[in-house]
Formats: structure tokens, C-alpha cells, sequence
């Protein structure tokens, strides 16, 4: 029985944290339609130069770049 309540705990904490990293960029920062009607949802953060921007492209979502930032 302990066994099982060990492993429980041991998978519930990465998906609690998981969540809280998904709402954290699943969030709608700015949305801007560019000059061929596409729309790009952007975060802009930080001070200064230079400016890196992150695409994650082939249908991928901001998700995608969640461990670099």
C-alpha cells in the first residue's frame, strides 16, 4: 500500500508542475495581425538589446520554447 501511495506522489508532483507551465504560457500575452493576415501571439520581456525572437513554427505553440526562456 505504501508502495502505491510513493508511486501516486511521485507522479502527481511533475503534473502539478506542468500545469503551472502551461498556464503560465498558455496565457494570451498580445496578439497582432501581420501585413499578410496572419496572427502572431507574442511575450516581449526584459530590458535592452539585443532582441532574440523565438518562433516555434510547423504548427508548434509558444510551448515549444517553455524550457529556454
Amino acid at each position: 500500500m505504501r508502495g502505491l501511495l510513493l508511486a501516486a506522489a511521485l507522479l502527481a508532483t511533475p503534473a502539478a508542475a506542468q500545469t503551472d507551465l502551461l498556464a503560465a504560457y498558455a496565457t494570451p500575452q498580445t496578439l497582432v495581425t501581420l501585413p499578410d493576415g496572419r496572427k502572431l501571439h507574442f511575450h516581449c520581456s526584459g530590458l535592452g538589446g539585443p532582441l532574440v525572437i523565438l518562433d516555434a513554427g510547423w504548427g508548434a505553440s509558444s510551448l515549444a520554447w517553455r524550457s529556454v526562456q
